[in-house]
């Protein structure tokens, strides 16, 4: 193929237009479009000719191609600032009403940057289409781009005819090319929750996917400024700010400044949350396999709701049951006594039962006993007072016994263990290197009475 490039410029055009064309042909009747890749390989091959073959293959072809091959349909969208703007010399290919909107709103931001330098221009349109591309959904896109529904496509919801942008995508158009100056001065438009079918995801959602940190403190800037009502409103579940859903969201997938510095808007701006948003920010902020969420979670636990100034039962439940041992000992740092409470709120307990062995840990990193006795709740452990070991003994959990035990927790006598293998083995093993007394295997222990168990002596 390298001789190609020996081809006069005007016989590679006929070729390529000659393997575009019958590509396409082939690719129209069946669901699968190798020959369009392979012309669009093309261009490695013969990179002096790549705007050529891209021409060929994006710009040239009827609207039914887009619709039935799925292959170029991610090339176009791949390529959208190159496309939106080639395939207005071909109309018919795309929806108009949809192009014309897109084409208002890149006309309007460039007029309020005021943009003299025509390489800027291009950047900034093409940052809009990239953008695009990135807070759009795909199918909602690729619908918009090619449907037959013309004006009346609901992802077309202005009226051709209004020649001024609604304050719905004025505002989207600023996030998605950053103009902060711009955005600040739309803020100032924006009353209430408007949708729209093809912006599915909300300002906060927009800035988060773009990495936008500026337009984020813009948004909050604004929001301070508002009456304390309509500051509310704005930000609940249903306004166009909602910022409890976003924090949430944040802090599960984002391991940067965004969530705290959302969180720190709503602990000085916003009401208290109730007991049910903070345990699902917690739930979100805790990560098992990574600390890069850490300051996350330290974030919400300097958030008290209801003016609670200790960390809640139910929040260490829910950390230990799917945090770090970092995460636990991030906890604990705010509770004044760590060995202090019940079987049931006592943080080494809600450990124990929480099966997990790095919820453990970090309840003794933190500095929780081992041996914390507290009275009894459970009716199969018949006893005054129960130990973290008893528990774990109890639920036949050998692992978190084992943790237990290795931090010295104190081992009952043989006549108050489980005849279970998992922790019976664990036990075992532990006495025999802490005494060097050989205990019955756990065969001949399941079949003592229990008075021969209470003979054994070591």
């Amino acid at each position: 193929m390298t001789n190609l490039l020996d081809f006069p410029i005007e016989v590679f055009q006929m070729i390529v237009c000659e393997l575009v064309s019958s590509a396409i042909d082939e690719s129209a009747h069946s669901i699968y479009s190798f020959q369009i890749e392979d012309v669009w390989l093309l261009r490695n091959v013969c990179p002096t000719f790549a705007a050529e073959i891209e021409r060929s293959v994006f710009f040239q072809q009827p609207k039914a191609i887009y619709l039935n091959s799925h292959f170029i349909q991610r090339l176009v969208l791949e390529r959208l600032p190159q496309y939106v703007m080639q395939v207005k010399r071909i109309p018919g290919n795309v929806n108009e009403g949809f192009r014309a909107r897109l084409q208002r709103m890149t006309s309007y931001i460039l007029q309020e940057l005021d943009i003299k330098d025509e390489k800027q221009r291009a950047d900034a349109i093409e940052k809009f289409y990239v953008s695009l591309r990135r807070i759009v959904i795909e199918s909602r896109l690729t619908h918009a781009l090619w449907c037959d529904c013309g004006p009346s496509c609901s992802y077309v919801t202005e009226s051709q005819s209004n020649t001024e942008l609604s304050v719905q995508d004025r505002l989207y158009t600023s996030l998605m090319v950053g103009a902060h100056d711009v955005l600040a001065g739309i803020l100032q438009e924006v009353s209430g929750a408007q949708h729209d079918r093809l912006f599915s995801i909300l300002p906060f959602g927009v800035a988060r996917i773009l990495g936008d940190t500026k337009s984020i403190d813009v948004i909050l800037r604004h929001l301070e400024t508002r009456p304390s009502l309509e500051r509310t409103t704005l930000t609940s579940d249903s306004g166009i700010f909602p910022i409890r859903k976003t924090i949430s969201t944040l802090l599960a997938r984002d391991s940067g400044t965004i969530a705290q510095a959302l969180l720190e808007f709503h602990k000085k701006k916003l009401p208290s949350p109730s007991g049910h948003v903070y345990a699902s920010w917690i739930y979100s902020a805790v990560h098992e396999r990574t600390t890069n969420h850490l300051h996350n979670l330290r974030a919400v636990l300097n958030i008290h709701p209801k003016g609670s100034t200790q960390v809640w039962g139910e929040t260490m439940i829910t950390i230990c049951a799917g945090g770090s041992s970092e995460d636990v000992q991030e906890a604990l740092k705010r509770v004044e006594d760590v060995d202090k409470g019940t079987a049931l709120d006592a943080p080494i307990f809600i450990a124990v039962r929480s099966g997990r062995v790095a919820a453990v840990q970090g309840c003794i990193q933190a500095g929780a006993s081992v041996d914390l006795a507290v009275c009894s709740d459970s009716p199969t452990l018949h006893k005054d007072t129960i130990t973290p070991l008893d528990v774990a003994m109890d639920r036949n959990d050998g692992h978190v016994a084992d943790v237990l035990i290795k931090a010295g927790a104190k081992i009952p006598h043989i006549s108050q263990w489980p005849g279970t293998r998992r922790v019976y083995k664990v036990l075992r093993k532990a006495v025999s290197e802490r005494t060097n007394v050989k205990l019955p295997a756990l065969r001949d222990f399941q079949h003592m009475s229990l008075a021969e168990r209470r003979d054994i002596q070591y």
